[in-house]
């Protein structure tokens, strides 16, 4: 059992203690708390992954896709909240060492390029009254969602930074609140809401002209866009997740400002103008929602909260919402919901938005987003949503509890079948509003309990332990417990360089029944299909095969067959001059090209036993090591035997020895595609802050 399920479990069925009126806004306010080992785990997870996610904001503008931008602050939302109440500086400084990262990849534009109809290709260009930096795509387009998404996450981690003592703040932090301050400002949301005019509805049989957001926002009111016109799409006056962004963005700015108007400047007249605007857009936000009735899991009735019921009736993504069929829908089976809410997936946006418009009433001129509305949003989902089985808890697709069919292409054959969102339990935030059901504190812990049991201890004394997906444990492996794969089950071990090693070896027992051309047995990778190290089982021999940058450095194969479906002990030593290969304590002549070279070439980017990106294993596995230093044959030779003496340069051990429940570890890998690597996974990083909770 993982070393996390004691501490949760305890608090399993608890209501923990009422939320304070403002989390955040007040340092003398009540603190905030998080199991130490749950905190440890959180902050090793974002150390590991920080130059990671540092390379991949970066890459936004080297890539020309402000898409990664968007996932940036999917995947750090969660634990920029968590640093936050728990006045984490590491954490902080942490997170604010990303956002930097994009920072010197905006550039200067004078005008404003973008697709003035959908589907065209014709770019309508419009000059900006004053320059204003901005980031965008490689056809120099800006991408608003993806900016005004990631600005939310900079704009709450200033936030952050303000809410600690002056001391406290590194010369990091510091440069994300002065570099970021007359980016958010005036860059962006004054350009947005008052000053150019990126919003149209082009295309949704309706053509009420270019807006900015304030105008588009106001346009909305009581549904008021093109209002005479009996044609009109049901979702023409719809809010989209990119306005709740905006908009919420803008509150956390106003605060921040609010905060220290000195490190956070604004003009009067923006700041004025600020306000007004939030004030409309909240009271049209909370427009949107209706009481809708519900049934908890006790049978009793309870009011839950819908928003915006019914209004994508007619978009294409939920032209199949109806059709809950497990096979893949025709279009003979075509149909919405006609009173559907959002998609789960969306609605995660609600918990940091409506966090923001909860805290901040007195910038946004209302109280409407109070405790009882958060307890009603969560009603929704935990009644809505929820599928109900405490012990193995799933989404269905819509905030309703609708669990049709979503964004079905027929032509292309894609779409989210039932419950094929329900990773968003995971990796939403949905967690956080355990706070105002005890329900959820029980949905939460049953489901890290089922994440923790795909947790397979490294033995080394190294602490990488692996992320198992899929397999079965036996305990009748060729050295005590094994594991049994099929399907694509693998285990995880991360990306840690601890991997890459200019000299090394691999050992491990498998066996397979030589069913296909292969078994990818370990596979170390910097990119998926130029830069990695492979061994594989390959007809009845065994292949190692290593490139760099698309370039063979070596490909060798054994002489020596393995025995089909009998268990085998297998070495893959390196020692700068030339791979060796052992099979059952005895060296195999190889063939084929032969180098020095091994994993020291690559900066590791994940690392797998059991499968690759070619084959998975159907078969089973046990006693995987990993050194980086090669093995002598007399040394192989014993530890075929069982004899282990020397443990120098072990990375890494994983024996399966302990049991490991293989219902949860199955059922995990057929609802729930997500990284269990306690080391380095990005649905922890989302998933553990959660549990965050007041003192």
């Amino acid at each position: 059992m993982s070393p996390l399920i004691p501490m949760l479990l305890a608090c399993a069925g608890e209501p923990p203690p009422p939320p304070p009126e403002d989390e955040t806004t007040s340092q003398d306010g009540p603190g905030w708390t998080l199991d130490t080992e749950v905190h440890e785990q959180l902050r090793t997870i974002l150390a590991n992954r920080e130059e990671w996610l540092i390379q991949y904001v970066d890459a936004a503008a080297v890539n020309g896709d402000p898409t990664m931008l968007y996932d940036a602050q999917i995947l750090t939302s969660n634990v920029a909240r968590a640093a936050r109440l728990l006045d984490d500086t590491e954490m902080i400084e942490r997170l604010a060492g990303i956002y930097l990262a994009a920072h010197d990849d905006l550039e200067e534009h004078s005008d404003y390029l973008f697709y003035y109809w959908p589907g065209d290709d014709y770019l309508s260009r419009h000059p900006l009254s004053e320059p204003a930096r901005m980031w965008v795509d490689g056809n120099g387009l800006e991408v608003i969602q993806e900016s005004a998404q990631f600005l939310y996450a900079v704009v709450y981690l200033i936030h952050a930074v303000l809410d600690l003592e002056p001391e406290e703040r590194s010369e990091t932090m510091l440069r994300l609140v002065q570099d970021y301050a007359s980016v958010l400002a005036v860059d962006h949301y004054a350009r947005w809401i008052f000053t150019s005019t990126p919003f149209e509805v082009m295309g949704w049989r309706c053509d009420a002209g270019l807006m900015t957001h304030e105008q588009y926002m106001e346009a909305r009111i009581d549904n008021g866009l093109c209002v005479d016109d009996p044609d009109r799409y049901s979702y023409l006056n719809a809010l989209h997740d990119i306005d709740t962004w905006i908009v919420s963005g803008a509150v956390e700015l106003v605060a921040a400002h609010q905060r220290d108007p000195d490190l956070v400047p604004l003009d009067d007249d923006l700041e004025a103008q600020l306000l007004d605007y939030v004030a409309m857009s909240a009271a049209l936000i909370h427009s949107r929602f209706e009481d809708t009735e519900l049934v908890d899991l006790d049978g009793s009735p309870v009011t839950g909260i819908g928003f915006d019921l019914g209004v994508w009736r007619d978009h294409p993504d939920h032209a199949y919402s109806a059709y809950e069929g497990s096979d893949y829908p025709s279009s003979s089976v075509a149909g919405a919901i006609p009173d559907g809410q959002w998609d789960v997936s969306h609605a995660r946006r609600f918990v940091q938005v409506f966090d923001t418009l909860s805290r901040h009433s007195d910038i946004v001129s209302s109280d409407a987003f109070d405790q009882d509305f958060l307890e009603a949003l969560t009603a929704q989902l935990l009644y809505g949503a929820f599928e109900g089985d405490l012990a193995w808890p799933r989404l269905n697709n819509f905030m309703d509890g609708g669990n049709g069919w979503y964004r079905v292409n027929l032509e292309a054959g894609t779409g989210y079948g039932p419950n094929d969102l329900t990773n968003t339990l995971v990796n939403g935030g949905y967690g956080f509003w355990r706070l105002h059901d005890p329900a959820l504190t029980t949905v939460m812990t049953s489901l890290q309990e089922i994440l923790s049991s795909g947790v397979v201890l490294d033995e080394s004394g190294e602490e990488h332990h692996g992320g198992l997906a899929g397999g079965t444990w036996t305990d009748a492996g060729p050295v005590g417990g094994a594991l049994q794969l099929e399907d694509d089950g693998y285990l995880d071990l991360g990306w840690d360089d601890a991997y890459t090693s200019e000299q090394g070896a691999i050992e491990l027992w498998f066996y397979s029944d030589l069913v296909g051309d292969g078994d990818d047995l370990v596979n170390i990778f910097e990119t998926s299909y130029t830069d990695y190290l492979v061994i594989t089982r390959w007809n009845s021999q065994v292949k190692v095969y290593i490139e760099d940058d698309d370039e063979e450095l070596l490909y060798v194969f054994s002489e020596n067959e393995i025995t089909p479906g009998a268990w085998t002990h297998l070495v893959v030593s390196q020692d700068t001059t030339g791979v060796r290969i052992f099979l059952d304590g005895v060296e195999s002549p190889t063939t084929h090209l032969n180098s020095g070279a091994w994993s020291g070439h690559m900066g590791t980017a994940g690392a797998w036993v059991g499968s690759g990106h070619w084959h998975s294993l159907v078969g089973g596995i046990d006693e995987v090591r990993i050194y980086d230093r090669p093995l002598s044959a007399d040394e192989v030779a014993a530890h075929a035997a069982g004899l282990f003496e020397d443990d120098t340069g072990l990375v890494g051990w994983w024996s399966f020895s302990e049991a490991l429940d293989s219902d949860k570890s199955a059922w995990l890998s057929e609802h729930y595609s997500v990284d269990t690597n306690p080391a380095d996974s990005l649905d922890l990083l989302q998933f553990l802050p959660v549990f965050v909770a007041p003192e």
